[in-house]
């Protein structure tokens, strides 16, 4: 599958092999940005502009906020992130 962030319609897509139309994963976010799917098929998207890393369990369809959700100078904050390894 290829997955990916579109950040005018601020929605996480899959594709499969020969889908002309991908599957919405999530949406709501603001500037979705880079994403990572780990071994298990969870997948952790950047959503830049609500300064989180969002994780998509594709298994029951949660949603969590993984790291972040607000912005600011203390430990716990994100401030536009980039990228997720």
């Amino acid at each position: 599958s290829l997955y990916t962030s579109d950040w005018t319609n601020n929605t996480v897509r899959k594709w499969r092999t020969n889908d002309t139309v991908g599957q919405i994963l999530a949406s709501g976010f603001i500037q979705p940005d880079r994403i990572f799917v780990d071994r298990n098929r969870s997948v952790y998207v950047v959503d830049r502009l609500n300064h989180s890393v969002i994780r998509i369990d594709q298994v029951t369809g949660n949603i969590s906020v993984v790291a972040g959700g607000r912005h600011g100078q203390s430990m716990s904050a994100l401030n536009l992130p980039r990228g997720v390894i």
